[in-house]
Formats: C-alpha cells, structure tokens, sequence
C-alpha cells in the first residue's frame, strides 16, 4: 500500500507556490506510486492516472501555466478520494485507546462502539477505495 503521507503530500501541493518543492515530493510518491503498481501488476495508464499523480500534475500545471485544470470530474474525484483516505487515516491513528461510547482509554466496551470496531469500519472504507482506485 502507498504510505499515506504521499496521500498528504498530493494535498498539501495543492496550494503551493514553490514548484521544485512539488516536483521533489512528486518524484517521491511516484516511485511509491511505481512500486505498488509493480505489486499489483498494473501498467503505465493506471499510474498516469492515479489520483495522487492526477493531484501533482495539475498543481504542476498551474505553476507553470502550461495546462488547464484537469476535467473537473477527474481532479475531483481525485481530490475527495484522497482527502478522505487521508481523513480515514489520522482518524485511525487518534482512535487507538479511545472508546466513543464510554471516552475511556481501553475500555470494556463492545463491537462497533468500542475503537476496534470504529477502526474496523473505517479500515473497511479505506479498503473501498483502494479497490475502486486499483480496479
């Protein structure tokens, strides 16, 4: 899986202004970007066209005014998958030992409630959109 800080980065790079800085943490995440899609045994269009790369190249192209914005169906359907991968992820992360039923750290509680389960369902959404993006 693509380490989600290239997920962040694709967001971040939104609002730069710096485009060596854009190119650097490109070129990082397109070798992630290059690695899972050796994994998985997909092509060249499938990483031309992932939601990340669709992300940097179209701050890209603003910052040297050499492209439109990408169709706007594409760039946002890469904009909410990424944003909400990287949602899903810092949620995890602040789930461990919090309980929402309760508050408490390590709590009895049951199923859905308790943070396995919330982290359950939120590694479930995750894994949608993982399947929807490698499809």
């Amino acid at each position: 899986m693509i380490d989600m800080k290239h997920w962040q980065a694709a967001l971040d790079v939104q609002s730069a202004c710096n485009l060596s800085g854009v190119v650097i943490s490109f070129a990082e995440a397109i070798k992630a970007i290059g690695e899972e899609a050796h994994r998985l045994g997909k092509g060249t269009e499938w990483k031309n066209h992932h939601p990340i790369c669709v992300l940097f190249s179209t701050q890209i192209g603003h910052l040297t005014r050499t492209s439109a914005l990408a169709e706007e169906s594409v760039y946002s359907a890469a904009y909410q998958q990424t944003t909400r991968l990287v949602e899903i992820d810092k949620t995890i992360q602040s789930l461990y030992g919090l309980c929402d039923r309760c508050g408490q750290n390590l709590c009895q509680c049951d199923g859905d409630w308790g943070p396995e389960g919330r982290v359950r369902l939120l590694e479930q959404e995750r894994d949608s959109i993982l399947e929807k993006i490698n499809a």
